[in-house]
């Protein structure tokens, strides 16, 4: 069984929904409202310590990260194959997902939010930064 944690507005949230459509797989729903910090919640940090969506959980396994969740979802139900087999368009794949993912996806999203649904969303995003950085500091 698989199951879902996501976020209807979340870009990442979307393109696990969209594998799994390709996929025709069935899979639980577990929505979270971001408006809320649902994501915030202690039951969720449990799965997901960074508060970010999506979550996929499959026979207990954890995974975290909607580049790892597309790639794992494309090896355990190989039909149809999302993943070219010819190792030059893997590449180009490859520097397509990299170039997706380091686009500033919060300033897009959240930026782009009015009025309190805005405040909310973006103090929502300081929230989790401000858990997840004392943790993961990176020294230069």
């Amino acid at each position: 069984m698989l199951d879902l944690y996501y976020a209807s507005q979340s870009l990442c949230s979307q393109k696990v929904k969209l594998v799994l459509a390709e996929k025709n797989l069935e899979w639980q729903s577990h929505p979270l409202n971001l408006l809320t910090f649902e994501n915030l919640q202690p039951n969720y940090m449990r799965l997901n310590p960074k508060g970010v969506v999506p979550t996929l959980i499959h026979d207990g396994q954890v995974i975290t990260d909607s580049t790892v969740i597309v790639r794992y979802l494309d090896a355990q139900f190989p039909h149809p194959k999302l993943t070219p087999t010819e190792p030059m368009l893997q590449e180009k794949m490859d520097s397509w997902i990299d170039l997706q993912n380091q686009f500033p996806m919060r300033e897009v999203m959240y930026g782009n939010y009015q009025g309190i649904e805005g405040a909310v969303l973006r103090r929502s995003v300081q929230i989790t930064a401000d858990c997840y950085q004392p943790c993961h500091r990176r020294e230069y």
